[in-house]
């Protein structure tokens, strides 16, 4: 079963990962043009307790003398693929001679193969229909079940499944985990769809698994919003609010959520109620924001609930505030009324005091 192992940065855009062995699973046996990728396979039914030696081909015509350790025997391959041919490797065992004593051959010989994620469309008839049932998958979020469709179709080179594919790496799902690599090649290799624009700028945006590149970000993002992609004019007005990659301007954050709400997108609406509630470039006004949380639900956007709940928190927060201002400015009022009524009280008792001075015997005149 091929299995992904670890990835990292290298190379022309990064180095990826891959465990191959007899039987491979369809998923990794891909790998992309101009991408540096390290490939491994495990040798079955191997005889000794501490190493062996192998000598493999590749596809170019080099060949390649390792020892394979116990107890994974795992053979590692880096490649870089320059056509969209399958990629061949042959391997068989070798009597290494690099010191005393000599590494004994490994058992067997064989070969294993990858597929490499083609430029230009190799489909056949039957992929526009299988390429339906695929986004038919997707759009029960039944993410395995749409890529292990779509995955084939776009290794052949179709744009529409490449894209598809990208979307799903970015976002996972049931059955698939997230991968920033996968999701990245997927969409620059079909970055003519609009969908891998989107994709494209919110990884190179916010340097998602990558370094980030402010000046692609940007541009990927106009082009998605140019060919009418909802979700990028909630991206575009994040950046504007937040300053990221742009100059900060809560007006033309404003202006791009607007549009963005003209296409049902809740991000968009979420933005506005997110200007309303921090007050940025406008006066806080809570009530407001609440119903932009609340378009944004109807949106159907992710985070609307907790949106709304915590701006509902805020609000009622700010009611009892004020009911506590109200009573405390009564009770000050209150006690305004009492001392003047006290004073009044004093300068009565201070006049009568006064008279009844005068009118007592022995008074001193």
């Amino acid at each position: 079963m091929l299995q992904p192992l670890k990835s990292s940065r290298a190379f022309i855009f990064f180095t990826v990962f891959f465990i191959f062995s007899i039987k491979s699973s369809h998923a990794d046996q891909y790998a992309f043009i101009a991408v540096t990728e390290k490939f491994s396979f495990k040798l079955d039914n191997q005889s000794t307790s501490s190493k062996c030696g192998i000598s493999v081909t590749t596809p170019t015509g080099e060949i390649l003398d390792q020892e394979i350790s116990a107890p994974n025997f795992l053979v590692s391959i880096q490649f870089t693929p320059t056509s969209s041919n399958k990629a061949i490797f042959k391997w068989a065992g070798k009597l290494l001679i690099k010191g005393l004593p000599p590494t004994l051959p490994c058992n067997g010989s064989g070969e294993f193969s990858i597929d490499i994620v083609s430029n230009s469309p190799q489909l056949n008839i039957d992929d526009l229909e299988k390429f339906e049932q695929a986004r038919s998958k997707l759009n029960s979020k039944l993410a395995k079940e749409a890529l292990d469709i779509a995955l084939p179709i776009a290794i052949r080179g179709s744009k529409s499944a490449q894209s598809m594919s990208a979307f799903i790496f970015f976002n996972g799902g049931s059955g698939v985990n997230r991968d920033l690599s996968r999701a990245y090649n997927f969409a620059q290799i079909s970055s003519s769809e609009r969908a891998s624009k989107l994709i494209l700028g919110v990884i190179n945006l916010n340097g998602l698994g990558r370094s980030q590149n402010c000046q692609d970000g940007i541009n990927y993002l106009n082009e998605a919003a140019e060919l009418d992609m909802p979700a990028a004019y909630g991206m575009l007005g994040d950046a504007y609010t937040s300053g990221r990659c742009v100059t900060r301007s809560y007006q033309d954050a404003l202006k791009l959520y607007q549009k963005g709400v003209e296409k049902r997108n809740g991000a968009s609406a979420a933005g506005i109620g997110s200007i309303y509630e921090n007050g940025f470039g406008v006066a806080i006004n809570l009530e407001e924001a609440k119903i932009w949380y609340q378009k944004s639900r109807e949106f159907g956007h992710s985070r609307a609930d907790d949106l709304i709940k915590r701006i509902d928190g805020k609000i009622a927060i700010g009611e009892e505030a004020r009911k506590r201002s109200e009573e405390e400015s009564r009770l000050a009022s209150r006690r305004k009324e009492i001392s003047e009524e006290n004073e009044k009280k004093r300068m009565e008792i201070e006049r009568l005091q006064t008279e009844l001075r005068k009118i007592q015997p022995g008074t001193a005149k």
